[in-house]
């Protein structure tokens, strides 16, 4: 209670039931043992020192691999590859993949699915990871460091990510030679017509 009622005394003492609240979202709140003494000031009686004791316990969760590498893609297909999350800790882990800052125009090439989630203790999740080059990337490798984010933990999980897109390589040797093939034949059958 916000302020407490007044007590019977002796021979049919009385009690009250209370509530402590120890809010573990602020930043000095650290994982580990947590101890405190709180005085209690009871009105003519001596004073009184509860010991307040709590084992803080900070979310996470740890990554089957910090790098993938895709290699060669052609452009306008997708390739996808694995990351497994675990949660090695006591309590659930909300986690998500942080978005990276946008590079140009155009969607992403690397993407995560599912990008977010809640892990429970012992429990692994398969996040897809997939890279989709797009055509105006060129052939030039692409390379990005995905962040995931645990809630309540101030510490970043990293995925580096890379691979290259590769646009179809198409070459005609005898182009000159079919299309000369090709005007002749149509003469020809104009030629036939008339």
């Amino acid at each position: 209670p916000e302020q407490m009622p007044k007590l019977a005394g002796a021979p049919f003492h009385a009690y009250v039931d209370c509530d402590v609240v120890f809010d573990t979202n602020r930043d000095v709140v650290t994982g580990g043992a947590v101890c405190l003494d709180v005085p209690l000031l009871i009105k003519g009686a001596p004073r009184v020192v509860v010991r307040v004791v709590a084992e803080v316990d900070v979310p996470r969760a740890a990554l089957s691999s910090d790098a993938l590498d895709f290699g060669d893609v052609k452009v306008g297909h997708r390739l996808t590859k694995y990351v497994q999350l675990h949660n090695d800790g006591a309590v659930p882990s909300a986690w998500s993949v942080v978005k990276p800052a946008k590079r140009g125009e155009g969607r992403e090439p690397f993407r995560f699915a599912p990008s977010r989630g809640v892990l429970q203790p012992g429990e692994r999740v398969n996040v897809k990871a997939h890279f989709e080059p797009r055509a105006d990337s060129g052939d030039e490798p692409l390379a990005r460091r995905h962040a995931i984010r645990v809630e309540h933990n101030p510490e970043l999980l990293f995925v580096s990510c890379r691979g290259a897109g590769r646009a179809a390589d198409v070459r005609c040797d005898h182009c000159e030679d079919a299309a000369h093939a090709a005007l002749v034949a149509q003469r020809w059958r104009h030629d036939a017509r008339t």
